[in-house]
């Protein structure tokens, strides 16, 4: 891994010397947006957004004043909408726990842990199609086993290995990030096992 990713900077590092600058709500609104938009608008996009709305305060007051219409296109409205009311009612803040997170609508679980790791720093395993696929095939799984359990024994693994983990300084989060880079670079949807 040291090799092959050599330079990458893993989110933990990434969290530990610029965790202060990260925003739950602009993690929110990324990847809220990601999930609704093609990614070559997507930066163009959150530029925008994040111009007119660079906080949680601002976008509450531009729903009171109805600035939203001109930012958002309509797959994206009912997100947008259902964060201010979730906002609204955990005192202006993004909620820091998944139940809170998921009362959004379109935000499930891996949004969720997406927020929990990336903008409160949390312990979380937002694990994609990526990751199932290396994990079904170094598993010995049948393709297609539902994510919630890959992601539960993913991240007892992390913790029965907290100890290690930790002193070769990787998170939780890492552990999705080195499952992902690994499915995107080597074990594509045609596998190069000789690189492995």
């Amino acid at each position: 891994l040291d090799e092959l990713y050599r330079g990458f900077p893993w989110e933990s590092l990434v969290w530990k010397q610029e965790g202060v600058r990260r925003s739950p709500y602009r993690a929110l609104i990324l990847f809220g947006l990601s999930a609704r938009t093609k990614d070559r608008l997507l930066v163009q996009m959150c530029q925008d957004f994040f111009q007119r709305f660079p906080r949680c305060g601002n976008l509450l007051q531009g729903w009171a004043e109805g600035e939203l219409d001109r930012f958002v296109r309509m797959g994206q409205k009912p997100f947008i909408e259902s964060t201010v009311q979730v906002v609204r009612n955990h005192g202006g803040a993004i909620p820091r726990d998944k139940d809170g997170l998921k009362q959004i609508k379109g935000v499930g679980e891996k949004i969720a842990e997406c927020v929990i790791a990336s903008g409160w720093g949390g312990e979380a395993l937002p694990t994609d199609g990526n990751c199932c696929r290396v994990v079904e095939r170094v598993c010995g799984f049948a393709a297609g086993v539902p994510v919630q359990p890959l992601r539960g024994s993913l991240k007892n693994l992390y913790r029965n290995h907290r100890t290690w983990m930790e002193e070769h300084g990787l998170a939780m989060v890492d552990l999705h990030e080195m499952i992902r880079l690994h499915a995107q670079i080597i074990c594509t949807k045609i596998p190069t096992c000789s690189l492995c």
